[in-house]
């Protein structure tokens, strides 16, 4: 078995240096241009309204977006619209809601943050540049027979600029990591698959790697008692439970594992 048999998805990985911040309060905006400009030494680009932002975007291609929910020509689907033309966005607000909250981390966006103090903001998204830009030499791999909870998950990866691979079962995992001797960083696995199940496939993957060297999250929708203890005792580094937020799996993976 070669390596080239599964495809590493990494066409999406860039380094983030062509940034856009689209905010109304211009003296918001500045501070973080300056701040971000400054620690990176390259210049941001400021749109305070939504048109302005759109002629922007027409004219140059963003590597990231920053952005506030409401502007004053706020047409309600600029989010969607972003999205749409796979741009890679963060979003701002100084409304703490949780109807919002919710709504907005329904969409494959790298994250969501309050804009209530200038410094934890400015912090923060430093921060997310640099996570972003060392994201594009990691490769997760995604492990589940549903065609469709791959592909959810494969956008929530690209959106934090990791590339991936997708396999249907454990043993195709096995199979990769194991006989074709091919490498992946983070490992996400369902539990019930066909021909290997997501605790049998832990169970062998930690003959040959300790949970330093490959992390791995286990994900399932199961109600089996005892589960969870199941996975961390056979050597998952986390669990999470199936259905489960965006925000929670980009947390899971940006965090120590």
């Amino acid at each position: 078995m070669q390596c080239d048999q599964y495809s590493i998805i990494n066409s999406h990985c860039k380094i983030i240096k062509h940034i856009l911040i689209i905010e109304d309060s211009v003296s918001l905006g500045n501070h973080l241009k300056e701040m971000i400009d400054e620690y990176f030494s390259f210049r941001c680009d400021i749109a305070l309204t939504e048109a302005q932002a759109n002629e922007m975007i027409r004219r140059k291609r963003y590597d990231l977006i920053i952005t506030d929910v409401y502007l004053p020509d706020s047409s309600g689907n600029f989010l969607g619209e972003l999205i749409r033309n796979n741009l890679r966005l963060i979003v701002m607000t100084a409304n703490d809601n949780d109807e919002l909250r919710s709504s907005i981390l329904t969409l494959p966006i790298i994250d969501y943050v309050l804009k209530n103090d200038a410094k934890t903001l400015v912090d923060y998204l430093i921060n997310t540049i640099q996570r972003l830009n060392s994201n594009r030499d990691t490769v997760i791999g995604i492990c589940d027979d549903s065609k469709t909870s791959r592909h959810l998950m494969a956008q929530l990866v690209e959106s934090q600029n990791l590339a991936f691979v997708e396999f249907a079962n454990g043993q195709e995992v096995y199979d990769f990591l194991i006989k074709a001797n091919c490498h992946i960083d983070v490992l996400v696995s369902d539990y019930e698959m066909p021909k290997m199940n997501g605790l049998e496939l832990i169970r062998h993957l930690r003959h040959e790697y300790l949970t330093c060297e490959l992390p791995i999250i286990a994900i399932s929708s199961s109600d089996k008692p005892h589960l969870t203890v199941q996975f961390l005792k056979a050597g998952a580094n986390d669990y999470i439970k199936k259905p489960f937020g965006n925000e929670e799996l980009c947390t899971r993976l940006n965090g120590p594992l």
